[in-house]
């Protein structure tokens, strides 16, 4: 008769890094005949690369380690075991025993080289910039990712390592950031850092130094005679800052110097009005080189010669108007008087004297041009109401009521949020988790706010009211088998209508998960089957049961107990062993007689 195993295949498992000589399991085998023809060896023949495990002693069926496992190495075996009898001729029994190496978190995550990328100045807050992935050749936990060191500019999505831009960039007040960047498996940390360096957008438009310019022709000029010299800025940089000048509309008799602002009049080639006031208006513009190219007029009235007298106006005693807060300073918004023109036209012919807040406006030459010097923001003052005078007669003075229209100029700000909050993870579909609450200085529909969740949410488990910005739960969570924690950029952008552009402002909450007691412990096998000798002392070791519990922290953490009964005619087995609460290792508590009897069988 040969030896026949007990099961065709067994099946293990067994923690890489165990040391030399760690009990795996035992395998058994039974010879029907007698004597010396039913005595067995067993033996591992194939499978058993770099010879990791033994059967020590031989006789026993004890499988052993005989190496230190490494997962990332080999993350299984297949041994092909059998059994001998001392019989002539001997006979043999063969079985397979299936051992998966189980994971242990033994390795560092490691980083590429440090990354450098270019980011244009004009991206959007809320734009993911790259993604930084780091490896780790452990199977768990996931690595989760922070920024160690950074301005506030940039967040980092804890789970995907998506980079996003938080705040706006601006080349002209910072060209270069750098930030740090951890992953951690929560055993180890690997630092990388991560070079982010802002290209020039042509977001500036070129401002000219001066609201508007004046100049004067003598009657005796020569032919080409330089009258004045405009001049602009622009703060952007290299192509975008370089400025050429030009007039806008028709400048007959006039040149300008394209890069030095310089205009040169021809006495001989002005048209010049046909009336007492000689006075000839160009519009002159300066343009940046950029793509595309933005730029800015200025005014410039030229008087040519001095004729005539002043003649008398009248003026209306009331004007309103209404203008944008986003009209540019330097704007004529409103002539006063619509008389015939006077030959002085370099005086100032009218005064502002009551309610000119902060000196925005002032009344220029002697038609009385209402023109913009300072700009408006109507979150500030909204309404003007401007006594104006003549100097000149003794006339009653005139009402300007300005009116200021709503520009959105404004981001909605979100009221103070909480740096986390925290919840079970048992909480119901549709729980509230916090509530984002944002405001807007412009007027609706400027001020109107949209909610939307813009990062940290790739498993969609939240979602939030657009209008209202309350976060909720959208899907069930688990603290023991998804992350503990959440990091959620929330953005709030307003409902401006075209041709305004919506701004936006983002804010950033983590949520953290609290654990309940929602796993039951598991054990690896249905079922061990343990050997021990007859004879053998009271505390002798029968084997350890490792059972493990999907919840961490005190619902983690295990009491092994055997299972009693109170039914006296169940036979009490369970008497005769003892488990160690705390680690599962089973003892004897009784010294066994195999010729009484040979199997006995308890629940932990």
């Amino acid at each position: 008769n040969p030896p026949m195993f007990s099961q065709a295949q067994y099946s293990t498992t067994v923690w890489e890094g165990n040391s030399k000589g760690t009990f795996v399991m035992q395998v058994s085998a039974t010879d029907k005949d007698q004597g010396s023809n039913s005595q067995l060896l067993y033996h591992i023949v194939d499978g058993n690369h770099d010879n990791a495990f033994i059967i020590e002693p031989s006789s026993s069926g004890i499988v052993k380690v005989n190496i230190v496992l490494d997962r990332e190495i080999r993350d299984n075996y297949r041994l092909t075991v059998i059994a001998t009898d001392e019989g002539v001729p001997q006979l043999t029994g063969t079985s397979t025993i299936l051992v998966d190496i189980v994971d242990v978190n033994d390795n560092q995550p490691t980083f590429p080289p440090p990354s450098v990328i270019t980011v244009n100045e004009g991206k959007e807050i809320g734009s993911v910039l790259t993604t930084v992935t780091a490896n780790d050749v452990d199977t768990n936990p996931a690595l989760t990712y922070n920024i160690s060191y950074s301005d506030g500019s940039f967040s980092i999505d804890r789970f995907s390592g998506k980079v996003t831009l938080c705040q706006k960039l601006d080349f002209e007040s910072k060209k270069e950031y750098k930030i740090g960047i951890t992953a951690s498996d929560t055993a180890h940390v690997a630092h990388t850092h991560l070079t982010i360096i802002v290209a020039d957008d042509n977001d500036n438009q070129p401002f000219f130094t001066q609201p508007f310019y004046q100049a004067f022709i003598p009657d005796n000029s020569d032919v080409a005679h330089s009258i004045l010299t405009v001049s602009a800025s622009d703060l952007d940089s290299e192509k975008n800052s370089r400025i050429t000048f030009s007039f806008v509309g028709s400048a007959q008799g006039f040149e300008i110097g394209p890069t030095s602002g310089e205009i040169v009049a021809n006495s001989t080639a002005l048209e010049v009005p046909l009336n007492n006031l000689r006075v000839i208006d160009l519009m002159v513009r300066a343009t940046d080189s950029g793509k595309p190219p933005l730029s800015a007029d200025v005014p410039v009235r030229v008087k040519v010669g001095l004729h005539g007298s002043l003649k008398s106006t009248s003026i209306k005693k009331e004007f309103k108007l209404s203008t944008k807060e986003s009209t540019p300073y330097g704007t004529s918004l409103l002539r006063i008087s619509s008389g015939p023109k006077t030959e002085e036209t370099s005086t100032k012919m009218f005064n502002i004297v009551d309610g000119n807040i902060n000196g925005t406006f002032e009344v220029l030459g002697p038609h009385g041009d209402l023109v913009l010097m300072k700009p408006l923001d109507r979150e500030t003052v909204d309404f003007y109401s401007l006594k104006v005078v003549r100097r000149s007669e003794n006339a009653s003075p005139s009402m300007i009521f300005v009116t200021v229209e709503d520009t959105n100029d404004n981001a909605p700000q979100f009221e103070k949020v909480q740096n986390s909050v925290n919840i079970f993870e048992d909480v119901p579909i549709g729980h509230s988790v916090f509530q984002f609450r944002g405001f807007d200085d412009d007027l609706p529909p400027n001020s109107d706010v949209n909610y939307d969740i813009i990062s940290g949410n790739d498993e969609e488990l939240f979602k939030i009211d657009s209008q209202s910005g309350l976060v909720t739960v959208s899907s069930k969570l688990d603290y023991d088998v998804g992350f503990s924690s959440y990091s959620l950029v929330v953005s709030a952008t307003d409902k401006a209508l075209p041709p305004e552009r919506p701004l936006c402002s983002i804010a950033t909450i983590g949520i953290s998960l609290k654990d309940s007691n929602d796993n039951s412990p598991s054990f690896p096998v249905i079922e061990y089957l343990e050997f021990v000798g007859e004879n053998e002392p009271i505390g002798s070791t029968v084997c350890t049961a490792r059972a493990t519990d999907m919840d961490r922290g005190v619902f983690g953490r295990l009491n092994y107990s055997i299972e009693t009964s109170a039914n006296v005619d169940v036979e009490e087995t369970w008497k005769l062993f003892r488990v160690d609460p705390l680690t599962g290792l089973v003892t004897t508590n009784s010294v066994f007689d195999y010729e009484t009897r040979s199997r006995y069988a308890f629940t932990l």
